[in-house]
């Protein structure tokens, strides 16, 4: 019995934990190898196991950034699928998360996380061009919102970027009434992001209600509006700033997580247009670390209460190996102590930001310059240069993404 305790516990100590498997990926990411890092983490994106999930939506974010939408949305169609489905835990799987760790069970997402799943999947559908599809993962951001207020649930705010997505859908499709009341859900939730001041002056223009460009005008009096026509196409320029915070065990308790924001050297980025010498400076819509950071800090007291029904468990335990040899009973009572480690399975090549850019233009073909930028306004890294094609009426997206 002593031999298979110890067996136990320096399998549950030895084991890899989720986020050291994500060294060599995060590095092929930062290099810019997003292929490289996908490749690495496929095996384990499609084998059941209850650290399934956060491997599935790493390797479906890898392969966005790497340019492969198709695949892309393949592991995050099951990563939806494994987030959803009714997880019926085993009675032995039950007891041994409270004698021993919560990372015994199979991990299921966040709440914030869950709901970036149909996001990424729409954002996979807009660089397909398949406009329709990402009307569908719109419905089902709506829904994945409306289904987080009437169960209650305050784990986090609104996410604003969520109807930003949804609005350049609903234009991108000719609903231009849908778009505008997702343009001013988008400012309700995020005030002080500035490119849907300019959305909601253009709309409430086009749309024709007077009242509420004149509130527009009066309220964004320090912006200028911008003279858009039909014969004019827009181009969003989409940047993922950083890394998200990461979990360690919390220094007053190490049976639970805490998540500690990533330091990163570019904050924000340059959008240039070669033909036109026409600058614009990406502006934040979403700060994923704060929001994940307010996310598991409101779940605490959750966490702390089953940590210590699972304190409570491991007494009984080695009271009653301690029946049959005290000393055994020592033993266990210590090994499921120190196996009783916090969970840091997380989505965690999620970006610190969310950022967009937004340019208008006459139809045409134009080439984009785009450099990353320090606090100072530095530019950090070698730029990029995407040539891309505006439409009449159309948006055109275009992805950038930092790690450094």
């Amino acid at each position: 019995m002593r031999a298979q305790l110890l067996v136990v516990l320096c399998l549950l100590l030895g084991c890899a934990s989720y986020q050291s498997q994500l060294s060599l990926p995060l590095r092929h990411m930062k290099n810019g190898e997003a292929a490289a890092a996908a490749e690495l983490l496929k095996e384990k994106a499609f084998t059941d196991s209850k650290d399934q999930l956060p491997f599935l939506l790493d390797y479906s974010l890898a392969q966005q950034e790497a340019g492969n939408y198709q695949e892309s949305n393949r592991g995050f169609q099951l990563a939806y699928d494994v987030a959803e489905w009714n997880d019926y835990h085993s009675i032995s799987k039950i007891a041994g998360s409270l004698a021993l760790n919560e990372g015994m069970m199979q991990y299921k997402g966040d709440e914030y996380e869950k709901l970036l799943i149909p996001v990424y999947a729409a954002k996979n559908f807009l660089f397909l061009k398949d406009y329709e599809a990402a009307r569908v993962e719109v419905r089902r951001i709506h829904e994945r919102i409306n289904k987080i207020e009437m169960d209650g649930k305050k784990v986090f705010e609104q996410m604003p970027y969520a109807y930003y997505l949804s609005a350049l859908i609903w234009e991108q499709n000719g609903d231009l009434d849908s778009a505008y009341i997702d343009y001013k859900n988008t400012y309700k939730y995020a005030p002080n992001f500035e490119e849907v001041k300019y959305d909601l002056l253009r709309m409430s223009k086009r749309l024709g209600r007077g009242a509420d460009h004149a509130k527009y005008k009066k309220d964004f009096a320090d912006i200028q509006e911008v003279e858009f026509s039909r014969k004019d196409g827009q181009v969003v320029v989409i940047y993922e700033q950083g890394r998200s915070p990461r979990k360690f065990p919390h220094p007053q308790w190490h049976r639970i997580p805490k998540l500690y924001p990533v330091d990163v050297t570019g904050v924000q980025a340059r959008v240039t247009v070669l033909e036109k010498d026409l600058v614009k400076e990406t502006s934040p819509v979403l700060d994923i670390s704060t929001l994940a950071i307010s996310s598991l800090e409101k779940q605490y007291a959750a966490l702390i209460a089953k940590r210590v029904a699972g304190v409570a468990t491991k007494a009984v335990l080695a009271k009653q190996i301690g029946k049959e040899n005290e000393g055994l009973g020592q033993l266990a009572w210590v090994a499921m102590n120190i196996a009783d480690q916090a969970d840091l399975r997380q989505w965690l090549l999620l970006p610190s930001s969310i950022q967009v850019a937004k340019i208008y233009l006459p139809a045409g073909t134009y080439k984009l310059k785009i450099e990353t930028l320090s606090n100072a306004q530095v530019p950090i890294s070698p730029f990029k240069e995407v040539e891309v094609v505006v439409e009449p009426g159309k948006v055109s997206f275009i992805k950038h993404r930092s790690l450094k």
